[in-house]
This record gives C-alpha cells, structure tokens and sequence, in this order.
C-alpha cells in the first residue's frame, strides 16, 4: 500500500511486499489460473480467479469479470461482471467504471437498463481520465440521452477526450474513436455553439483537473 511500510517477518524474506506475497501465497493455493486460460479451461481457470478474488486480488477480479462480460463460461452473463467490476471500481478503477457503465448504459443481457446510473459511472470514470469514457459523456450530452441537452459540457468533455486519447490512439481503437471524432459529435457542435459557448467550453478545459474515481 502507498505511503505505508510493512514490518516483513523473517519467515517470509522472500517477498519484498506483502502485496506480492499475498499473490503468491494465492497462486500456490489454488494454482496458476492464467495457465488453464491459455488451455481454455475456462471453467477451471474461473474458479481459481474466483477464490483468488474472494482473497481481495484485483487482477483475478478483472480477469474474471472478462470472463463474465465475454461469454467464456457458456454464456455472456453481465450482472456477474458488473458485479466483479464493481470490486476494482470500489477502487477508484476507471477502467472498471467504464466497464459496468455501457452494461447498464444498454441494459445487456440479464441487467436492466439505468441511465442515470450509467452518467454517474461515466461521470466517475471521465473525471479519473478515462478517455473513452470523457467521449461518451460528450455524446450523451449533445444527444440529451439519459441527460437534458447540454451542448457546452458536451465540448468540453470531447475537447478533453481529443486531447487525451492523443497518447493512446494508437493501441487502442476507441482512443483512437476519441481523438478523430469518429462519430462526428465535435465537428457537430462547432456548428452549433456561439463563439462565446465555445470559449467557456474550452476555459473548462483549461481548469479541469483529474480526479480519483
């Protein structure tokens, strides 16, 4: 954990950090889920990020959230990978907050839809820096879905989606969605907006600030 130091016991000198001791600790129990993934025994490999989870490890957590989300386990069960989202969102994951927001954003699978409760994970993931979630919330405010119409906050949250998908446009494709306006949201309000709203939109901009989700 940061900013904390850890009293390391002699019968564990082999781990620097408790956090990594607790991973191994984890692997050693139920073995290496990664390994039964790659075999695509994917019920097996659940079952170990399962109980690795249960233990507080995040990574098994996403893994198996994937799982959920992708249909690996004989089905696409979304309320499951919410649900194991939801253990890395509770940390602040923005990644994670985005993850659950389009589940409930369209109502997939066994979830009903919950706008409002979509823009608030959005919201929470844009103001992390989340890329593609700052375009989103662009979209849903120049569309006036789940939210009233609101063409300024729709700029600034495209204006800061631009900016920051510059530095992953490249590996991924909804940055890369962000950064050239693939939907045209940008080049729809420019159209729209006086010169005076596209001034305040940008001076949003140049005030905003990241914040932990």
């Amino acid at each position: 954990m940061r900013g904390k130091r850890f009293a390391i016991p002699i019968l564990m000198v082999g781990c620097v950090l408790l956090s990594a001791c607790a991973t191994s600790s984890r692997t050693a129990l139920y073995g290496d889920g990664d390994v039964y993934f790659k075999l695509q025994r994917y019920v097996t490999a659940a079952d170990i990020y399962r109980r690795q989870a249960e233990l507080g490890d995040l990574q098994a957590a996403r893994k198996l959230a994937w799982m959920y989300e992708q249909g690996k386990l004989g089905g696409k069960d979304f309320r499951q990978a919410a649900y194991w989202y939801q253990q890395l969102a509770d940390q602040g994951d923005a990644e994670a907050l985005y993850h659950i927001a389009v589940i409930y954003e369209y109502g997939l699978g066994n979830v009903e839809a919950d706008p409002a409760r979509a823009i608030e994970l959005y919201t929470r993931a844009a103001n992390a820096n989340h890329v593609y979630s700052q375009y989103r919330l662009g979209a849903l405010y120049t569309q006036g879905l789940a939210v009233p119409p609101d063409y300024v906050t729709a700029y600034m949250w495209l204006l800061l989606a631009e900016r920051h998908a510059r530095g992953c446009a490249a590996r991924d494709a909804l940055c890369d969605v962000a950064l050239h306006d693939g939907f045209g949201y940008r080049w729809r309000l420019r159209q729209l907006l006086t010169t005076d709203q596209l001034r305040t939109a940008q001076q949003r901009v140049s005030h905003w600030a990241p914040q932990r989700g």
